[in-house]
């Protein structure tokens, strides 16, 4: 019998204490919803715009300062959320 394989479309990376997102997250072309909570990072990188069908980035407590031009190119994205407590 062949078996379906289910891919998520989220991904969620909670309190990993990374600093970059690892490279085999742009592979996951499919993903609608980005969620890294409780990290180290201080900004997304250009390869973001490679995970075309993201709706919704969720980046709580990370050092986010800035963010690449390259998000821009996520003409699905509509939820953009980030925020630190100080």
């Amino acid at each position: 019998k062949d078996v379906a394989v289910y891919q998520r479309p989220w991904l969620v990376l909670e309190r990993l204490g990374l600093t970059d997102l690892p490279e085999e997250v742009f592979e996951l072309t499919h993903l609608d919803e980005l969620i890294v909570i409780d990290n180290l990072l201080t900004t997304l990188p250009p390869d973001i715009r490679l995970l075309e069908n993201l709706t919704r980035i969720c980046m709580f407590y990370n050092e986010i300062s800035n963010l690449p031009p390259e998000i821009g190119d996520l003409k699905k994205l509509t939820h953009l959320t980030q925020f630190h407590l100080l």
